[in-house]
């Protein structure tokens, strides 16, 4: 996305052609391209007006360049598009599900709930995965390069400059989520990359500002946010091996008990166990949950897929190959599922591992569904919300 940016800023049609290709190829690879390309293509012409500090009418010069670089990612994305039918009439293959498939529906307006949410959502720090300390810090230094950045276009521009300022913050924190506004549906947050792209220019503006209580603040921010943020990463990763540890002991004392159950049997030997429902860990001050992400989640309680899989890449991971895992669909249509787990306890209580003929049936139970919410975006969650 940005060497697409800096191509197209580049004088030459050649390189607005390239930066277009580069465009559709990053568009290929992954639909948070777009996002940092909308941010990028709204602050270059920006930062390269006031770095050359040209005599220029201002809105009608960053008017052209906004205009070139939106052309060019529309042509992109058609380029994209093309390129995808192409390759699937080619091959033969037919999309069959929605995000395989190439769409829009440009009436943003009917989304526009969901937008805001997700808005809030990654810009408040995700939920928890960014810590609320450097959300503030970053709230504080848009605070000081929005004051910056209106006494210098006012002094430069006039009123009309000053008003454009604040006109184009708004864009630039939509600018993100620029997909949504295309296509509708959900974002992940690993597609918002154009949020830090955000805090990077904020940053700038103040390492530029020729106010030295900016630089001030931003000379000990900075050291701040890093610290915060390696502690914070350390936090998450460790939580997450500490659930993965969980699992294994989990799937571990699962073979345990079939493994009692078929040696007091006697008969026929355990074929292969039956996987029903999905099992959380308990909840437990270290390991914290973020939403929208998966730090802090078993793999025994993903909803809407075979959780028979999941229990068994743990089972090989250490070392237990003796037992097959299937899913309910194993007990055929006479084994009723809800019945035969009605009266059990999930695990990790004794009554949910059971034999049933010749299988062993393992009740999971039904996974909690609650997560961290960050203190900004329950204070904001209002926000978006019909």
């Amino acid at each position: 996305a940005f060497c697409g940016v800096l191509l197209v800023e580049s004088a030459g049609l050649r390189r607005m052609i390239a930066g277009g290709l580069v465009l559709a190829a990053g568009i290929s690879v992954y639909q948070g391209c777009i996002g940092v390309f909308a941010v990028a293509a709204l602050l270059a012409p920006v930062f390269c007006h006031t770095l050359t500090d040209q005599e220029c009418r201002l809105l009608p010069t960053l008017a052209r360049h906004w205009l070139r670089l939106g052309l060019v990612a529309v042509i992109a994305a058609a380029t994209y598009a093309g390129l995808h039918q192409m390759i699937l009439a080619a091959t033969g293959a037919t999309p069959n599900n929605e995000f395989y498939s190439v769409s829009a529906d440009l009436r943003f307006w009917r989304q526009w709930d969901s937008i805001l949410r997700n808005a809030v959502t990654l810009v408040s720090g995700n939920d928890g995965m960014v810590p609320v300390q450097t959300v503030l810090l970053f709230l504080v230094a848009a605070l000081l390069a929005l004051t910056h950045s209106l006494r210098r276009f006012f002094m430069q521009h006039g009123w009309r400059g000053a008003l454009s300022v604040p006109v184009f913050a708004v864009l630039l924190v939509f600018a993100p989520f620029a997909v949504m506004f295309i296509h509708p549906g959900a974002l992940s947050p690993r597609s918002a990359l154009g949020v830090p792209v955000i805090w990077l220019a904020v940053f700038s503006v103040l390492a530029l500002s020729p106010a030295a209580h900016a630089r001030v603040f931003l000379n000990l921010s900075l050291p701040v946010i890093l610290l915060v943020f390696l502690f914070q990463n350390n936090r998450m990763f460790y939580a997450e091996y500490l659930v993965e540890k969980a699992d294994a002991i989990a799937v571990s004392r699962i073979a345990e008990r079939i493994a009692a159950l078929d040696a007091a049997n006697g008969e026929a030997p355990v074929e292969a166990a039956v996987v029903v429902g999905s099992y959380s860990p308990l909840p437990h001050p270290a390991i914290p949950r973020y939403c929208g992400s998966v730090l802090g989640y078993s793999q025994l309680e993903w909803p809407g897929g075979p959780m028979q899989w999941a229990v068994a890449k743990l089972a090989r991971s250490i070392g237990i190959e003796e037992y097959g895992w299937v899913g309910p669909d194993a007990l055929g249509e006479g084994g009723d599922v809800a019945a035969l787990v009605s009266q059990r306890r999930p695990w990790p209580h004794p009554d949910a591992v059971f034999l049933h003929g010749s299988l062993a049936v393992v009740w999971l139970g039904q996974a909690r569904a609650e997560c961290g919410d960050g203190i900004l975006a329950r204070l904001f969650g209002g926000i978006g919300n019909p």
